[in-house]
């Protein structure tokens, strides 16, 4: 699984700035939507700028955390060379399980959210 993730990490790495310029567009849509005084002011853009902030911040994340996979364990290596590298990789493992089950909660998360700003 981690092999895959470093796939899609290494296909998202090209994209790496464009994925970091869309995150502030929506940051910035996000304040000045927020601060936007008076009676012309509408709230209409808030909703998707956060999901699209979301989406940014962990497709960044993505491109970041998995572009270096330790690799497996080599048989011929030392005991201390393999411990190391089984525990580099659990650590990854760990990351993975994580990244997996935030990408779960913010596509769940932006469902909701547009599913609220569509019927407002």
């Amino acid at each position: 699984m981690i092999e895959r993730l470093q796939t899609i990490a290494t296909f998202l790495s090209r994209f790496r700035s464009l994925i970091l310029v869309l995150g502030l567009i929506f940051v910035g849509l996000f304040l000045l939507k927020l601060f936007e005084v008076g009676p012309a002011a509408d709230y209409d853009l808030l909703i998707p700028s956060i999901v699209g902030f979301c989406w940014a911040i962990t497709l960044y994340s993505f491109s970041i955390l998995f572009v270096n996979v330790p690799p497996k364990p080599d048989a011929k290596a030392g005991f201390w060379a393999r411990w190391r590298a089984r525990i580099k990789r659990g650590i990854v493992w760990e990351l993975a399980i994580l990244m997996l089950i935030l990408s779960a909660a913010v596509l769940i998360l932006s469902f909701q959210l547009l599913r609220a700003w569509y019927m407002a």
